[in-house]
C-alpha cells in the first residue's frame, strides 16, 4: 500500500495531524478527585455522602494579617470579608458551602459584666470551653488570622479555579497587607502579607495543570534528546528527523482526538505523551537499523524496504501486540486514570506501529534514491 499510494497515505496522515491539532484547543483538566473512580466504588459513594450531607468534602482556608492585640475595629473587617464570603456563590449554584471565622464565636459567646477588655474576656471563656480553638483561628505572635472555608469538592476545574480567584481577590480587598517597605525582620514581613486564599483544595486544583506543564516540558526534552541520540547512532540528522515523524504522529493524533472527544487531562492521560514515545522509539530503530544494513549490502531501496518489512516488520508486529496487550489489562482497574492511560497508550503504540510500518518506508523511499549510499 506504502508502494502503491505514497502521496495518498502522506496527505492523509497531514490532514489527521492539522485535524488532530484542532483538538488541542479544546482539552480541559479534570479536578474532581471523585471522577478518577467508578460511581459504583465506595470512595464515590462515602465522597458523595459527605458532598450532599456534611457540607463538602473540601476544607481550605483564608488567612490575612492580625494585629498583636484583637481590637473591634479589627474584628468588624473580619465581619465583613466573612460576610462578603458567603455570598460569594454564583445565583444557581452551591460552591463554597461554609465559613468558619473566629467572630462567629465571639457574637455568640455573651458579655461579661464589668470587664476592662471584653473581647480578651470572651476569648478566655472560649478558652475554658474549647482550649484549641483561638490558636487554631488567631496567631499573635506571627500576626496571622484565618478563617476556615468548606467547599464542595465535585466541580469542574473551570468552577474551582473561578471560586479560589474570587475568595482570594476579597481577602486581598479586605487586608490587602501593608504598604510600606518590608524590614529585614522575618516576623514583621509575615505581618504585612496580604490576605490570600490557600489549603489543599487550592493544591488539588493547580496539580493536574502544574502537571500537565511539566509533562510537556519532559516530552520536548525526550524528543530533542531521542532526536540527537538517534541522529548521533545513525550518524546523519535525515535519519534522526525521519525517525521521530512516525513516534510524534501517533500521540499528536490521540490527544488531538481526546480533544475533539471530550476526554478530560487526569493524571494518567498527562502521562501518555512521554511514555508513548519512549515505547514506539525502540521499533523504530530497528527499523532504520535493518534498512540501512540492506543498503550497505547493495539493496536497492524497495528492496532494502522489503526485506526490512519481512523481518523486522513482524518482530514490530508481534512485540507491539505484546506490549497493547500488557497495558490493556490496566482497563480493568477501578481506577479511571489509570483505565485511560492504558487504552490511551495502546492505541498510541498501536498508532506507531502503523508509523513504522507506513509511514517510515515512504520517508526513507523520498530520502534514499535506488544507489547504494553510505550509513552517512
Amino acid at each position: 500500500m506504502n508502494e502503491r499510494y505514497p502521496k495518498r497515505i502522506l496527505w492523509a496522515t497531514l490532514f489527521f495531524v492539522l485535524f488532530a491539532s484542532a483538538g488541542f484547543t479544546r482539552l480541559t483538566i479534570e479536578t474532581d478527585f471523585s471522577k478518577n473512580f467508578r460511581d459504583s466504588s465506595d470512595i464515590v459513594k462515602a465522597l458523595d455522602f459527605v458532598e450532599t450531607r456534611l457540607g463538602g468534602a473540601s476544607t481550605w482556608e483564608v488567612n490575612f494579617p492580625a494585629p498583636p492585640q484583637l481590637t473591634e475595629e479589627y474584628l468588624e473587617r473580619v465581619r465583613a470579608l466573612s460576610e462578603d464570603l458567603r455570598k460569594v456563590n454564583p445565583p444557581d449554584k452551591t460552591q463554597l458551602t461554609k465559613v468558619i471565622s473566629i467572630t462567629d464565636t465571639l457574637d455568640f459567646v455573651p458579655k461579661k459584666p464589668f470587664a476592662s477588655d471584653p473581647i480578651q474576656s470572651k476569648l478566655e471563656m472560649i478558652q475554658d470551653l474549647q482550649s484549641d480553638f483561638e490558636s487554631s483561628m488567631y496567631n499573635s505572635e506571627i500576626g496571622r488570622m484565618r478563617i476556615i472555608l468548606r467547599a464542595l469538592e465535585r466541580q469542574s476545574a473551570e468552577e474551582k479555579l473561578s471560586l479560589i480567584h474570587k475568595v482570594d481577590s476579597l481577602a486581598k480587598k479586605h487586608f490587602p497587607g501593608a504598604k510600606t517597605k518590608q524590614s529585614d525582620d522575618k516576623t514583621e514581613a509575615v505581618h504585612k502579607e496580604p490576605g490570600k486564599a490557600a489549603g489543599i483544595f487550592i493544591l488539588l486544583a493547580y496539580l493536574i495543570d502544574s502537571l500537565l506543564k511539566d509533562q510537556l516540558n519532559s516530552f520536548l526534552l525526550a524528543a530533542t534528546s531521542i532526536w540527537l541520540i538517534m541522529s548521533l547512532a545513525f550518524r546523519s540528522l535525515k535519519l534522526g528527523m525521519i525517525a521521530m515523524v512516525p513516534n510524534l504522529f501517533p500521540i499528536v493524533v490521540v490527544i488531538g482526538a481526546m480533544g475533539w472527544s471530550g476526554l478530560t487531562l487526569n493524571i494518567g492521560t498527562a502521562m501518555i505523551a512521554s511514555v508513548s514515545m519512549g515505547l514506539t522509539t525502540d521499533s523504530s530503530i530497528h527499523f532504520i537499523s535493518s534498512f540501512l544494513r540492506e543498503r550497505s549490502h547493495g539493496a536497492t531501496t524497495v528492496e532494502a524496504l522489503r526485506t526490512t518489512h519481512h523481518s523486522v516488520g513482524r518482530a514490530i508486529i508481534y512485540a507491539t501486540c505484546a506490549l497493547v496487550a500488557g497495558f490493556s489489562v490496566l482497563t480493568l482497574s477501578h481506577f479511571i486514570p489509570l483505565i485511560y492511560f492504558g487504552a490511551l497508550v495502546s492505541v498510541a503504540m498501536i498508532g506507531g506501529m502503523f508509523g513504522d510500518l507506513v509511514l517510515m518506508p515512504i520517508l526513507l523511499s523520498l530520502f534514499y534514491k535506488d544507489k547504494v549510499e553510505s550509513a552517512a
